[in-house]
């Protein structure tokens, strides 16, 4: 089974590197470490009937891990407190631990943005900081892990000063965000995942 890669172009335009991109977003590209085996990275929220799905419906979500309701599928709902899970659980200077609330702006736009392009491996140019991972879907915990882990190079820290590192780690970490939404898509035995930061009351950050 390949692992997740979260690669695929960036929003600055570029492909093969990681760069900032998007109308005042930061979006990470670049070709990832993963070793999928196929290119790219994007995550939607499931339809019912034909074409990529996520498991359930979408619905209020409440859990004790600071996120707050949740309005997107059970699917999203996990992957977002898996983010929150590994923020409150890794600590390095520069980076923040603070739990992300869900917000549906964003939930919305990273739920349509991955039913639009899940398998065209795209970033949206979006306002926020944006992060898409895809793989063989061994589940929604291992993809938020190796979206979030720290793998340099590449997969970098943020700066000590707190000042943003273009990496999906340090977007996962970075101190400007206080809410999260996400998007996932699962086709074919693969998962897609799209995951926007923002600041707070979901400004763009």
């Amino acid at each position: 089974m390949s692992e997740p890669d979260p690669g695929g172009a960036s929003a600055g335009g570029a492909v093969g590197g990681t760069n900032t991109g998007g109308t005042g977003g930061t979006d990470i590209g670049g070709s990832s470490a993963g070793v999928s085996g196929q290119a790219g990275t994007d995550i939607t929220g499931g339809s019912a009937g034909e074409g990529p799905s996520s498991a359930g419906a979408a619905g209020t979500n409440t859990g004790g891990d600071g996120l707050g309701p949740c309005s997107g599928t059970p699917d999203e709902c996990e992957a977002a407190r898996e983010f929150n899970a590994y923020r409150t659980t890794h600590f390095q200077q520069g980076e923040c631990n603070n739990p992300l609330v869900w917000h549906e702006t964003l939930g919305t736009f990273a739920h349509d943005w991955a039913l639009q392009t899940f398998d065209e491996q795209e970033h949206s140019f979006g306002p926020y900081g944006e992060s898409l991972g895809y793989g063989d879907d061994g589940g929604v915990h291992d993809m938020v892990f190796f979206i979030s882990e720290y793998d340099p190079p590449g997969e970098d820290h943020c700066a000590p000063d707190g000042s943003f590192v273009a990496s999906h780690h340090c977007n996962t970490m970075r101190c400007d965000a206080f809410t999260i939404g996400v998007g996932v898509v699962r086709e074919a035995g693969k998962l897609y995942l799209v995951v926007e930061f923002g600041g707070m009351d979901g400004s763009s950050i």
